[in-house]
């Protein structure tokens, strides 16, 4: 499983990204045939879905008028739920890059800068894998690897004030915050949905890790963002930007015609992939 969306700081350019609606997004399945594993029967099959997730920053234009560190307080963090205990854990493989560095004397400028080297406040990346071991006409294996990457800035210095680096460092703690909690669903949500197949009848057990995939992944993900998918300023009665809060982003990441365990296409003889032994 892999999904690839793409978006922009609203309001950091000279034209504002639109704030909601659907992002643009990347989408493959990719199907090949793999080793059976002793009497596995025919059909274990290797499944990829591409997947990324990305907060937004508001436009300082639509900056509302608070209470420093009072009510602009971002939402509390909350633990992703914890999927059911079984017998076969998922591989997780957690990629870490460098995060990028942005110099700025200021919350508005650390923002600016991250999205003419971002794009978004930060970008989480997800790709599962899918390789099964059949027995009996059951998944006797699901073989699921979760690998995941986080993109995210990172201040690197500037000249602000002490009121201003605290509030550079508040956002950037945050956005690193959000996209963790984007990382952690996904693991859920997929850890639950191995321990659902497991064992299961083939078809039933794709049936559990399609619906995973292509809903219940990326519903979990929208409820996430519906409550803190868009980091809005905070001004004071002068109308100076001093703080952030919070807020919910309306985005699409259901990835139109998903299916993990489609046929594969046609090669140029005609004939589709066929299952056999390597």
């Amino acid at each position: 499983m892999n999904r690839s969306l793409h978006g922009r700081l609203p309001g950091t350019l000279a034209e504002p990204a639109p704030v909601r609606g659907p992002p643009a997004r990347e989408a493959a399945v990719q199907r090949r045939t793999v080793r059976r594993a002793g009497e596995a029967t025919p059909g274990a099959d290797f499944a990829s879905v591409p997947l990324s997730r990305r907060l937004e920053i508001g436009d300082p234009a639509d900056a509302v008028v608070g209470l420093q560190g009072g009510d602009a307080m971002p939402a509390e963090k909350k633990a992703a739920p914890k999927a059911a205990d079984c017998a076969e854990k998922l591989t997780w493989v957690p990629v870490s890059p460098v995060p990028t560095d942005i110099r700025a004397d200021t919350a508005l400028e650390f923002a600016a800068g991250v999205d003419a080297v971002l794009g978004a406040g930060g970008h989480t990346h997800v790709s599962v894998t899918i390789k099964p071991t059949v027995e009996g006409g059951r998944m006797k294996q699901v073989g699921l690897t979760l690998e995941s990457s986080i993109i995210r800035p990172r201040w690197a210095g500037g000249r602000p004030s002490e009121s201003e680096k605290q509030l550079i460092k508040r956002v950037e703690a945050f956005i690193k915050a959000h996209e963790e909690r984007h990382r952690d669903l996904s693991r859920s949500v997929m850890q639950q949905a191995v321990c659902d197949a497991l064992g299961k009848p083939v078809a039933e057990a794709e049936k559990i890790l399609k619906h995973a995939t292509c809903e219940l992944e990326p519903a979990a993900q929208e409820q996430l963002d519906a409550a803190e998918g868009q980091l809005q300023w905070v001004k004071d009665a002068s109308g100076a930007v001093v703080d952030f809060k919070a807020v919910g982003a309306t985005h699409d990441y259901h990835v139109a015609g998903c299916d993990p365990f489609a046929a594969p296409p046609q090669d140029e003889s005609g004939d589709a992939g066929k299952d056999g032994e390597d």
